[in-house]
């Protein structure tokens, strides 16, 4: 699939997408999950959600290099002991 098809598909997919770079590399906006409609409950979806997540990371290998939460709290905590004007 071409660029411009596969724009034009996830434009037509997900219209409240909008792209927020002339190369259509940042979105914005928002998605309509289908999936929570044929789900039992809350948990079932969150369950599905998280698998079709963890398949997603693994099929891209950058994504899987994010630092876990703490990482941040502690960086933030270390900048307010050193002051943010540094």
């Amino acid at each position: 699939m071409n660029v411009s098809a596969m724009e034009s598909s996830l434009v037509k997919e997900n219209p409240l997408l909008l792209p927020l770079n002339n190369e259509k590399t940042v979105y914005d906006g928002f998605i309509t999950v289908q999936r929570l409609q044929q789900s039992a409950d809350l948990v079932s979806f969150i369950l599905e959600l998280k698998t079709v997540l963890e398949v997603c990371l693994k099929s891209s290998p950058d994504c899987r290099s994010i630092p876990p939460p703490q990482y941040y709290s502690q960086l933030i905590s270390e900048m307010e002991t050193l002051g943010w004007g540094k």
